[in-house]
């Protein structure tokens, strides 16, 4: 049997209960955020394994949390004065923003180029990932990958946490930290797609190349 007594009664708060365990809530999701992403960097392989069939939210909701963070960090570097280019920004999507959308929307509302930059980086990185990963599945699918589309958007997500995170780091984001994410690829592919090695450094090396060629 359930008892309670008077004292427990008066001292009962459901408002303050309920807020309590929204904070306890918040405090587990927030360390089990912070403890997935340690993982991802300190064993990519067993990460990479233990991750590869979760949930398609778990990915995405991954995603959008490291995408802001990227994006606001972004933002508060060129308040500072360092411009996105292929030496301070890791991603694809900086540049896009800073390069081709920004400065015609600070000519055209007065509002600093450097405001614009956080909803722009989050939102690019929403959508450049996710329809990236279209294409590259198809091509994963001629070279007989093994994966579903999902699995592509993963290859582009977890090996992506250090330019998620440091990304934005004058002089590091587009040099140590892009390169420390490329070097996450080939195991990526080979881990979610079952490409062999050689063919997972081949095309990894293939598509750095013609990334560097563009700079």
């Amino acid at each position: 049997a359930c008892s309670l007594n008077i004292g427990e009664l008066h001292s009962f708060n459901p408002g303050a209960d309920c807020k309590l365990a929204r904070k306890v809530v918040a405090m587990d999701k927030l360390r089990f955020w912070l403890q997935k992403t340690w993982y991802v960097l300190a064993d990519p392989d067993g990460a990479l394994q233990a991750y590869r069939d979760e949930a398609s939210y778990d990915t995405f909701t991954y995603l959008a949390i490291w995408s802001l963070w990227l994006a606001i960090f972004t933002a508060i570097t060129n308040l500072l004065g360092f411009p996105c280019n292929l030496l301070n920004s890791g991603t694809n999507p900086q540049l896009f923003a800073y390069q081709d959308i920004a400065p015609a929307l600070e000519q055209a509302t007065g509002i600093p180029l450097w405001l614009w930059m956080t909803p722009l980086v989050w939102i690019s990185m929403m959508l450049f990932v996710p329809v990236v990963s279209i294409f590259y599945h198809l091509i994963f699918k001629l070279l007989r990958g093994k994966g579903g589309y999902w699995h592509t958007v993963r290859f582009f997500v977890y090996p992506a946490t250090p330019v998620l995170l440091f990304g934005w780091l004058p002089y590091l984001g587009g040099t140590v930290i892009a390169f420390w994410t490329a070097a996450y690829y080939p195991l990526a592919l080979n881990r979610l797609h079952r490409f062999s090695w050689g063919l997972a450094v081949l095309f990894v090396g293939i598509l750095m190349g013609v990334q560097i060629a563009r700079v």
